[in-house]
């Protein structure tokens, strides 16, 4: 896998000559990006508060990163691809360091006036979020995405049907982790999709997905199941208010079916919301609420966990070249666990802040302070992480260099994730 991903980026690479692509509508975009950052955390590996083993590091991240617009065929059909490699090591804990690395690749294509699609590929690699579970021992992450999309246009405005299909896979390096959190998720989704005015839309459909952790033995098969079946009917929607506010949604109603554990099967509600609002050219203000099931690979004793949170966001600037990003997180987490009962719920509060300063149209400099906390029944379900963080990047590339940058970030570009690269976790675009 790391040898696919090092030759497409070295692909997109080879392309960033900036060259126009024969019998294309225009040349191809592309951008550049060297970062280097410095941070001290309190508890690298999120140990919990039960732990006598937790001491602060220093940790110096270096990362590449490369992003490449490529027309094809015409304006509707383009390849973006985007990724970056980097480098952390740790000045104690050694042991912790690594080259976290992401790629995100879409191929957009248009084949006739009626029918459009993409093809999507997308890797990752980093720490495993909970060092807990092997620790002195370091454990890896690595998770693949790969969906297909065809669509019929009906209409300039309606889409359908909208057909997808999707497999993705997530991978452990520690042999306890492969045996417990080893999955893939395969399946397909069924909707339409119209669009309205500007950035609106609306879309409803349905959802099919399979999940199978392959490596779980007989004995965790009998306690807490190796595969199940989620079946989500769901409706979505972007209203563009104005030219100042933009409001999203999405709400699902889920229903989860065990192959062996048919008395956990559950019924679960889940919605996601949005609301972005220009106060003025200098400020916005973020806010996002969410409730939503998923596999939490941090107790192997919970079978399934459904947080409920939200995150408001607010960011500042003065001046053309500074910028001031504040953003508080707050969520619920209930974690049900195989014996059906004794359910246990999870206070999780997360707040982080920039300060940014853009030296050049090319150079920016950042630092960062962030607070994670998570309160359990007990100090082994609790854990304290603290970082802060300075770092550089310098990009250069072609005229949309900036919006190549975005490409370039990981899907999950969180706060908690500290060690990748400087990203903008609380003020990313709906």
């Amino acid at each position: 896998m790391n040898l696919v991903m090092r030759r497409t980026l070295a692909a997109a690479g080879l392309a960033l000559c900036g060259a126009p692509v024969a019998g294309a509508p225009g040349p191809a975009e592309w951008a550049v990006q060297l970062g280097n950052s410095y941070q001290y955390q309190n508890n690298p590996a999120r140990l919990p508060d039960s732990s006598s083993d937790i001491h602060g590091a220093g940790i110096w991240v270096k990362s590449l990163g490369l992003g490449l617009r490529m027309p094809l065929l015409s304006d509707d059909t383009r390849l973006d691809i985007g990724g970056t490699l980097g480098d952390a090591r740790y000045t104690d804990n050694k042991q912790l360091d690594h080259q976290p690395r992401n790629l995100l690749s879409t191929l957009y294509w248009r084949a006739t006036p009626l029918l459009a699609g993409r093809f999507d590929y997308g890797y990752q690699n980093q720490l495993a979020s909970n060092l807990g579970l092997t620790w002195p021992d370091r454990d890896m992450q690595a998770r693949d995405n790969k969906s297909a999309e065809i669509g019929l246009r009906i209409t300039d405005r309606l889409t359908l049907p909208v057909v997808s299909a999707f497999h993705n896979g997530t991978r452990y390096d520690q042999p306890s982790n492969q045996t417990l959190y080893n999955r893939t998720d395969t399946g397909w989704q069924l909707s339409g999709r119209y669009a309205g005015y500007g950035r609106s839309f609306a879309q409803m459909g349905l959802r099919h997905t399979n999940v199978d952790y392959y490596d779980r033995t007989a004995a965790l098969v009998s306690t807490i199941d190796n595969r199940y079946t989620d079946n989500e009917a769901f409706l979505g929607a972007r209203w563009d208010y104005s030219p100042k506010t933009l409001l999203q949604g999405r709400i699902g109603l889920l229903k989860r079916d065990y192959d062996n554990l048919t008395d956990r099967d559950t019924r679960l509600f889940t919605f996601e919301g949005r609301a972005t609002w220009d106060y003025s050219p200098k400020t916005r203000l973020d806010l996002h609420v969410w409730r939503r099931p998923y596999a939490y690979d941090d107790d192997p004793t919970v079978l399934y966990s459904v947080q409920t949170g939200g995150l408001a966001a607010l960011t500042w600037r003065p001046t053309v070249k500074t910028a001031l990003s504040l953003g508080v997180e707050h969520s619920q987490q209930r974690n049900t666990a195989f014996t059906g009962s004794d359910d246990e719920t999870l206070q999780i509060w997360r707040l982080g802040a920039r300060v940014q300063w853009q030296h050049t149209d090319n150079l920016r400099w950042m630092m960062d302070v962030y607070h994670d906390r998570q309160r359990g029944n007990s100090s082994q379900d609790s854990y304290n992480q603290n970082f802060v963080r300075v770092g550089l990047e310098y990009t250069f590339g072609s005229r949309q260099k900036e919006d190549l940058r975005k490409m370039m970030q990981p899907t999950d570009c969180l706060w908690r994730r500290p060690d990748l690269a400087l990203c903008d976790p609380i003020n990313e675009e709906p």
